[in-house]
């Protein structure tokens, strides 16, 4: 079972069983990706406030049978979505549609990435919104 690491964007999730959750990262050295987070949902886990929206994360993650299984994941960057106005809220949120929409799956855009990662830093400077960065 090989393990990778990566740098990634948190561009959303879906629910899956009691306390999994699918992920759709946007890494750096991959491109768009999915992975699984066994567990996640649960009120203990040591990964579940690393992977909110938004949030740029240094992620470590195995190959698995059908799809790739997140182990570890540490915040980088936070975005404070609950203290954005609406209007914020929406625009991060288009271009995070846009982006998980219309990128191909398991390309490597690295350029794209260090777009995006400007854009959404740049939404804290623009609006004054609360910054959380882990060093």
């Amino acid at each position: 079972m090989a393990v990778f690491r990566d740098t990634v964007a948190v561009m959303g999730y879906r629910d899956v069983g009691e306390y999994d959750r699918i992920y759709i990262l946007f890494g750096k050295k991959r491109g768009l990706f999915e992975v699984v987070a066994k567990g996640v949902r649960r009120m203990t886990s040591r990964k579940r406030g690393h992977l909110r929206t938004f949030n740029m994360c240094a992620i470590s993650y195995a190959e698995g049978k059908t799809r790739d299984v997140l182990i570890e994941a540490e915040s980088r960057f936070s975005l404070d979505t609950e203290g954005m106005k609406t209007e914020e809220f929406e625009m991060a949120s288009f271009a995070g549609m846009v982006v998980s929409k219309f990128i191909a799956r398991d390309v490597p855009e690295p350029e794209l990435y260090d777009l995006w990662g400007s854009f959404v830093k740049g939404q804290i400077t623009r609006h004054r919104t609360i910054l959380f960065v882990v060093k």
